[in-house]
């Protein structure tokens, strides 16, 4: 719940960031100086190997658990590529406008210098942004709609 909200804010106009991310378990050490693990190991590939667009990957050693927890289980989406990610948006509800805001934030940072990769990354964002307003029936007026400058 804390990493969506963290995300949730992120895309928001608060600072309009894009961020992605991995969820696992495993034991994990951290002492003043060092942090590591088998938890942080996985966690920090899903980031850096998996994700691809702006999202929390979950590790698929946990799915289950997720999936058989009422409250957990909210907060997963399965994504194309059948793999599953955390709806940061679960708990945000009338969120369009903020949402809307931010996006536009992202866009004017990049400006004209816009390449194919970030592309993608802009398009999942507004795509699964919109999808999930239209879940929750939220974007009755279009206003809020997530489009590309």
């Amino acid at each position: 719940m804390c990493a969506g909200h963290f995300q949730e804010l992120s895309a928001s106009d608060s600072v309009g960031w894009l961020l992605c991310g991995g969820i696992s378990i495993g034991q994990l050490f951290i002492d003043d100086v060092m942090v590591w693990g088998e938890a942080l190991l996985k966690s920090y590939y899903l980031e850096d190997k998996v994700a691809n667009y702006p999202r929390i990957i979950i590790d698929k050693d946990i799915v289950n658990e997720i999936i058989q927890n009422n409250v957990l289980c909210e907060y997963l989406r399965k994504d194309f590529d059948d793999l599953y990610f955390l709806n940061f948006l679960n708990d945000c509800h009338f969120c369009g406008e903020m949402l809307m805001n931010g996006f536009q934030i992202m866009q004017e940072e990049v400006g004209k210098k816009i390449d194919e990769k970030l592309y993608q990354k802009f398009s999942w964002h507004m795509n699964f942004v919109n999808a999930e307003l239209d879940r929750k029936n939220e974007k009755k007026d279009r206003k809020y709609r997530l489009s590309m400058l």
